[in-house]
């Protein structure tokens, strides 16, 4: 029965612990689902796209652009290709027209391999980059092939000149550097905002995890605490029940300690000490009242023995209870 006691004190402290530290835990987890659906809602992806959109839009306008101003350069150039052959430095006087009319950061013959021709002469402060890897050898089929900003301003053009064999053309315009930052935040936060979406499982788990860790820790300490508290609980009744068993074997010679801290408990302790002392007493009593009988009737059979007349003793009932010698003898 103790034991019994024990455990359902121990289960109520983890049950009381438990529920409230779980209704957090699920409220939690249900706000977050809820927030986490507001950033993931088609309206945040439509405008975090849309932002995205906006600054390629720029980008491939700007492209667009650049890739027809070399068309059109590379045109000139193909029909001025007899004063290519002759006079070299006319030609180059010809491209730096070309160039600054158009408003190119730089302009430039190059091969196959990319190494410089010739360039055009404008006011660009810094120095012209050589043409990515491949990209010339992409401009092969006469198709313009277009360089996008990466981590500077500058877009880039290399189209295969048709009249004159083996060059291309290779121009550089400027772009609003703020445009070009702003673009890379914005793919740098899309990425950032895609990832977050693809992980919003992983987040939810690691979200719900301090709370689950917080939730085992107040169950584990609801449940030390229960066993803590069953224990100063139970100890007396456990001795109760021990010295229950003990008078049920006769033994009245028993008592439970009793301390003070136990409250009602130490008073059924109490209670139980003097209920045994009165036992005790009344057995005590009863015994004497026993040994006091039996004297009393040794004493009045040995007088009885002495008379020679017949005696015989019955109580109320008609039952003998007391026959000397000469009864039997006369009764034989």
């Amino acid at each position: 029965a103790a034991s019994r006691l024990h455990v359902r004190i121990v289960a109520m402290f983890a049950l009381v612990a438990a529920i409230p530290a779980i209704m957090v835990a699920i409220i939690a987890s249900i706000t977050l689902d809820i927030g986490l659906d507001r950033w993931f809602e088609i309206r945040t992806k439509t405008i975090v796209n849309s932002s995205l959109s906006i600054a390629d839009a720029y980008v491939q306008e700007n492209a667009r652009n650049l890739q027809g101003t070399t068309l059109s350069m590379a045109y000139d150039l193909d029909a001025s290709r007899t004063l290519y052959g002759l006079d070299r430095t006319g030609f180059l006087d010809l491209m730096n027209k070309e160039a600054v009319g158009r408003s190119l950061a730089h302009a430039a013959l190059i091969k196959p391999d990319g190494s410089f021709v010739m360039s055009a002469k404008t006011d660009a402060d810094f120095a012209m980059p050589e043409p990515p890897e491949g990209a010339v050898a992409s401009a092969a089929d006469g198709k313009p092939v277009l360089i996008e900003p990466r981590t500077r301003n500058i877009m880039g053009a290399i189209v295969k000149l048709r009249e004159i064999d083996g060059l291309y053309l290779y121009t550089i315009r400027l772009v609003d550097p703020e445009v070009i930052k702003a673009r890379q935040i914005v793919k740098s936060n899309t990425a950032e905002y895609r990832g977050l979406e693809d992980n919003r499982r992983t987040s939810q788990v690691a979200f719900a995890l301090p709370y689950l860790s917080l939730t085992l820790i107040i169950i584990l300490s609801a449940i030390w605490t229960g066993i803590a508290v069953a224990d100063r609980l139970v100890r007396p009744i456990r001795q109760l029940i021990g010295a229950a068993d003990e008078v049920a074997t006769g033994n009245l010679d028993v008592a439970v300690p009793v301390r003070p801290s136990d409250g009602d408990v130490a008073s059924l302790g109490d209670t139980f000490n003097k209920m045994l002392m009165e036992l005790k007493s009344q057995r005590n009593e009863i015994l004497s009242a026993k040994d006091l009988i039996d004297e009393r009737r040794r004493f009045s059979e040995a007088v009885l023995a002495g008379v020679t007349a017949g005696v015989i003793g019955v109580d109320p009932y008609g039952i003998v209870t007391i026959v000397n010698r000469s009864a039997e003898t006369m009764l034989a």
